[in-house]
């Protein structure tokens, strides 16, 4: 990750590729403004309690913020 560039994790509960399992994704966001590209790699879980311990014991300091109206119905939330 170069520094013109910021991580975002985002918790899908049940995702059609994933239908039995909590997900968390990262995605990259670029100051070039190209929109956020997600990264291959994916975290499983089966709870998303699960999913946030993992996001606040790896990443302290990180801000949740909730679902839009607009998400997609399995994002869960989004931290920063």
């Amino acid at each position: 990750m170069s520094e013109n560039t910021m991580r975002s994790w985002t918790i899908y509960n049940r995702p059609v590729d994933y239908p039995t399992a909590v997900v968390i994704r990262a995605w990259e966001i670029s100051a070039a403004n190209t929109g956020p590209q997600a990264l291959p790699e994916v975290q499983l879980f089966k709870t998303v309690e699960a999913a946030r311990g993992w996001i606040t014991r790896r990443y302290p300091g990180l801000t949740c913020f909730p679902r839009q109206l607009e998400d997609v119905p399995s994002i869960v939330e989004t931290w920063l």
